[in-house]
């Protein structure tokens, strides 16, 4: 088998020559490019947003980046929000019911 070395010139004429074929006109306007939208628009800005909730989307970044999961499921949700420090107040009748068990 005998290989032959292309010069950086053959290679940038040669890639030149494909981007402009008829093929690859017809493949684009076929295909036309994906545009992805942008991940932060103008909406997600933090002027919309108070504290408490800039403080909490924070912390779902912090768990995203500190595990490598996109997505927290409804436990992880739960422990985010139990590490910023909320918990469920305590009803009245709960404290009544519990009071009355006796145990």
């Amino acid at each position: 088998m005998v290989t032959t070395r292309r010069s950086l010139a053959d290679v940038a004429s040669s890639a030149s020559a494909r981007k402009a074929s008829p093929r690859n006109t017809q493949r684009a306007a076929i295909n036309p490019p994906i545009v992805k939208a942008n991940p932060h628009p103008a909406t997600m800005t933090t002027a919309t947003y108070n504290a408490d909730e800039c403080e909490f989307m924070a912390a779902i970044e912090h768990f995203k980046a500190r595990t490598g999961r996109k997505f927290p499921t409804h436990a992880d949700m739960l422990a985010i929000i139990k590490s910023l420090g909320y918990s469920r107040p305590v009803a009245q009748s709960t404290v009544s019911a519990s009071i009355g068990e006796g145990r």
